[in-house]
């Protein structure tokens, strides 16, 4: 059957001799019989005759007047008949019906069956997962008339075998299908074959022959399997941890007998992989308030990652309370200078007059003088020279619900606001920033105010090449 379904050559077998012994030395293959003109209970896929491999099994037959044939284990797999209610379970997910002529409480060496035609099938005690009786559908299989050999009838018995949950049985049917009409489309199909230049080839083969291999049912490269194996290792470490944090921040948070570990394991963790609870911490949607924020900080100080970098980022300006925001800082001062500047700097050139509040941008300005000091940044500072001179007055846009003529007034971070009144809806507001102010004689040594055309003049004249466009990075 392997040589005619294009699969390689088929096994030798000796039957000139009544009494002689068949065996076949295959990748997971073993010698199976087949009567009359009758598909036997047997199947598989991926079968290899050429290749050679473990031996699995050995047949001895009393008399050869019976038609041999040949097939893997890889599926389920029977030697039938009637009065027999024994099947065999191997290791590799074969299974052979018949008797067992060795039962025993003990596990025996071997498991040797024989069916009522006098086939003896023997396989050593480590290949035997276990014996259990026939199923309902195989019992009824086994009563069925069998099947003509004729391509109609052998398609009636696949349709029943599906029907009844038999896909083995289905396709040991369309296996004989083939040995009738070798071009039949659905039986290829069905059996996953492939046609190519050299003939048919089972699918599992080409795909194998590819580099390819399958898991949960999808053929894919052994490289993607690994970076998958890997991603979902990390997953689960990220889980641990995460985990682990949040047991104790609860008992931190709630008191207890616990209480006191918790903090201990609180002072110390700088475990990357919690970043994310971190975040969720202080500015999710119930955010973290009181003495146990600061602890977060801390924790973000000692990751010394790219995450934890990034947010430290983010509290030096979006946390409300002045001391959170100057301890996230001076973590940045030790870690993460150059990464904060920078993005200070992008976040400063693309100002937002709708989200971007003077309060946002005084403190962005400020974070840029408070990390000015380390030399590395130097030239992320000159970087920021430009934007920061675009930014000492700011007009920003204001929803209202009504008001009266102009009014002018100072935020809570000391800058003057001056708006243009309306009846409600939207209004603009003009920002002097001092903190803006502050960073730009800090760093340049220079002090001409608020005004922005002076200072472009003596930016121009220091640092900018012809036809300087401000609004640009240098």
């Amino acid at each position: 059957r392997a040589l005619r379904h294009g699969e390689g050559p088929s096994p030798a077998a000796t039957a000139s001799d009544p009494s002689a012994s068949g065996r076949v030395t295959t990748n997971n293959a073993t010698s199976i019989c087949v009567w009359d003109d009758r598909v036997s209970l047997a199947y598989a896929s991926g079968y290899d005759f050429s290749s050679g491999g473990d031996f699995l099994g050995e047949v001895s037959m009393s008399t050869w007047n019976k038609k041999v044939l040949f097939f893997g284990l890889s599926l389920p797999l029977f030697l039938c008949s009637p009065s027999q209610a024994d099947v065999l379970e191997l290791l590799n997910g074969g299974r052979i019906s018949g008797k067992w002529l060795n039962p025993s409480s003990d596990r025996p060496a071997t498991f040797d069956f024989e069916t009522e035609d006098g086939v003896v099938v023997s396989f050593e005690s480590r290949q035997v997962k276990r014996v259990v009786p026939l199923s309902e559908n195989e019992k009824e299989y086994l009563k069925k008339s069998p099947a003509g050999d004729e391509v109609k009838s052998q398609e009636a018995a696949v349709q029943w075998c599906e029907e009844h949950n038999q896909k083995g049985l289905a396709n040991a049917h369309r296996e004989r299908i083939l040995d009738i009409d070798s071009n039949h489309k659905s039986a290829r199909d069905n059996l996953n074959y492939r046609k190519t230049s050299s003939g048919w080839v089972r699918e599992d083969r080409f795909m194998s022959n590819l580099g390819m291999v399958k898991v949960e049912g999808k053929w894919r490269f052994p490289e993607d399997v690994a970076i998958e194996n890997r991603r979902k290792a990390e997953e689960k470490e990220v889980a641990k941890a995460k985990n682990e944090f949040n047991r104790n921040w609860k008992a931190a948070t709630t008191g207890g007998t616990n209480a006191e570990q918790a903090m201990v394991y609180l002072n110390q963790v700088k475990d990357p992989r919690v970043t994310g609870s971190i975040r969720e911490l202080l500015f999710g949607k119930t955010p973290t308030v009181g003495p146990l924020r600061p602890t977060l900080i801390d924790i973000l100080g000692r990751m010394q990652s790219f995450d934890s970098v990034a947010l430290l980022g983010e509290v030096a300006i979006k946390d409300p309370d002045p001391k959170n925001r100057q301890q996230a800082l001076d973590h940045l001062k030790k870690t993460g200078t150059i990464e904060a500047i920078s993005s200070y700097v992008n976040r400063l050139r693309q100002f937002n007059p709708k989200e971007d509040t003077p309060e946002i941008v005084n403190r962005l300005a400020y974070a840029i003088n408070e990390l000015s000091d380390n030399r590395d940044a130097m030239p992320h500072i000159r970087r920021a020279i430009p934007f920061l001179i675009e930014r000492l007055v700011t007009n920003h846009q204001t929803a209202v619900n009504g008001g009266g003529a102009n009014a002018a007034g100072i935020t809570s971070d000391g800058n003057m606001n001056i708006g243009q009144g309306n009846k409600g809806g939207i209004i603009s507001q003009q920002s002097q920033n001092r903190e803006v102010l502050g960073a730009l004689r800090s760093v340049t040594g220079q002090d001409f105010g608020f005004n922005k055309d002076a200072w472009t003049d003596w930016y121009a004249n220091n640092f900018a090449k012809t036809d300087l466009d401000l609004r640009r990075d240098p």
